[in-house]
C-alpha cells in the first residue's frame, strides 16, 4: 500500500516525497489519458499558454534547459515503494523533440543543477532503500552528454544549487545525524568546506540561490533560513507552516506553505512575511519556479501551474492544466524548469513535459 506523505510525517524528505510520486505516478498512467481534463479541483483551469507538449519515453521528474534543448532526469516504471527506482539523463532537441543524447544513472536522481556547461545530478542508487541509501554526484556535459565527474556519496542528497562559485547540496537527517549543507567544487564533485550544520530536528526541502545568500525551508521547523555563504551565518525566520519549495525573484522570498495550499513571500532584508498569501487549488505543491517576472508554482495533485505576478505579489490569471487531475494525490504537475520567456513542466503522470509561456 502506498503511503501517503503529509505535512506532519516525521520521515518527509525530498527522496520520500518523489518516491511516493513516482509510485503514483505509475498508477495513474495505467488509468489516465494524456487528454487535458478540465474536471478536477481546478474545474475553471485554462490550457491558455500551452505552447508545447513532448512525450517523454519514461516518467519525467526534474528538467534544465540549455540553448537549443533540454535536459530531463526520468525514472523507470518498475518503481516500488521506498525503493530507489532506476533512472536516466536525456538531452532533448526543441527542434524536432527528439532524444539526442542519453545517459545512464545509477538511479533516479532528486534534483538537478546547472553549472555553465555541466549538469549536475545526484541519483540514489537503485535498488537501495530511501533515505538511507548511498548515492552519487554525477556532472554531465551539456553539449555532448559526457561524463565530466563522478563521486559517490555515503548517503544520497537532496536539493541542490549553484551559488558564490559551489555546487552546495543538502544532505537530509538521518538517525542522529541533522540536517546539513554541504559545499562542493563544482568540476571536480568534491568537498571544499565541513558540512554545515541546519536542524537537529527538521528536514530542508528547499534550496535556492539568490541576491548573494543561500535561501533554504525547514520544513518541520516551520522556519526560512537565510545563510551567508562566505561567513556561513544563518538569520532564521519562523513562518510557520510546513515550508517546502522556495525561490527569490522580483525583490521577494516565495515559499510554498504546504499545510496551508499557499504561497507566501517575504522581504529578503527583514525576513517578515509581506502582502497576502496566494491560495493555491491543493495542497500537493512541492517546486516552483520564477522567470520573466512571474513565479509558477507546479500542483502535483491538480495537474495545473499556478502563475503569481511578483509585481503585485496576487495569482495571475486561472491555472493553467499540463495534465489530468490525479486521483491518487500526486504525479500530475512535479517541477519546474525556466526557459528566458516561459517554462517548462514535468508531468510524470503522462510522461511528458510541457512549455508555458509566462505571459500569454
Amino acid at each position: 500500500m502506498m503511503r501517503t506523505m503529509t505535512a506532519t510525517d516525521d520521515d518527509t524528505s525530498p527522496r520520500r516525497l518523489r518516491t511516493a510520486i513516482i509510485i503514483a505516478s505509475v498508477l495513474i498512467a495505467a488509468a489516465a489519458s494524456v487528454v487535458l481534463l478540465t474536471s478536477g479541483p481546478s474545474e475553471q483551469a485554462t490550457t491558455k499558454g500551452v505552447t508545447a507538449t513532448l512525450h517523454l519515453p519514461g516518467s519525467p521528474d526534474f528538467a534544465v534547459f540549455v540553448p537549443g534543448g533540454l535536459w530531463v532526469s526520468i525514472h523507470g516504471s518498475d518503481a516500488k515503494e521506498n525503493i530507489e527506482p532506476d533512472g536516466q539523463l536525456l538531452h532533448l532537441n526543441l527542434a524536432t523533440g527528439t532524444v539526442q543524447q542519453t545517459v545512464p544513472l545509477r538511479g533516479a536522481t532528486s534534483n538537478l543543477a546547472l553549472d555553465g556547461n555541466s549538469l549536475i545530478a545526484d541519483p540514489g542508487i537503485a535498488g537501495t532503500s530511501v533515505g538511507v541509501a548511498p548515492g552519487e554526484l554525477i556532472a554531465v556535459d551539456t553539449r555532448t552528454g559526457r561524463v565530466l565527474a563522478r563521486r559517490r556519496q555515503q548517503i544520497s542528497g537532496g536539493p541542490m544549487v549553484i551559488g558564490d562559485g559551489a555546487l552546495w547540496e543538502i544532505q537530509e537527517k538521518h538517525g542522529d545525524i541533522p540536517t546539513t549543507l554541504q559545499e562542493f567544487n563544482p568540476a571536480t564533485l568534491a568537498p571544499i568546506a565541513p558540512p554545515l550544520a541546519l536542524s537537529p530536528t527538521s528536514n530542508v526541502l528547499g534550496l535556492a540561490y539568490g541576491g548573494g545568500y543561500l535561501w533554504a525551508s525547514a520544513a518541520n521547523a516551520g522556519e526560512v533560513l537565510r545563510i551567508d555563504p562566505a561567513t556561513r551565518a544563518i538569520t532564521r525566520a519562523h513562518v510557520g507552516g510546513f515550508p517546502i519549495g522556495i525561490v527569490l525573484a522580483g525583490g521577494s522570498v516565495w515559499i510554498i506553505d504546504n499545510s496551508n495550499a499557499t504561497i507566501k513571500h517575504l522581504d529578503p532584508s527583514t525576513l517578515r512575511v509581506i502582502g497576502k498569501s496566494v491560495s493555491l487549488p491543493s495542497g500537493s505543491n512541492f517546486y516552483l519556479g520564477a522567470t520573466d517576472g512571474y513565479v509558477f508554482v507546479a500542483d502535483d495533485s491538480d495537474g495545473t501551474i499556478t502563475r503569481i505576478d511578483t509585481r503585485t505579489g496576487e495569482s495571475a490569471g486561472r491555472p493553467i492544466r499540463i495534465a489530468p487531475a490525479s486521483t491518487t494525490g500526486f504525479g500530475s504537475a512535479y517541477a519546474i524548469a525556466p526557459a528566458g520567456t516561459a517554462i517548462w513542466a514535468t508531468s510524470p503522470s503522462t510522461d511528458t513535459i510541457s512549455r508555458i509561456e509566462a505571459n500569454p
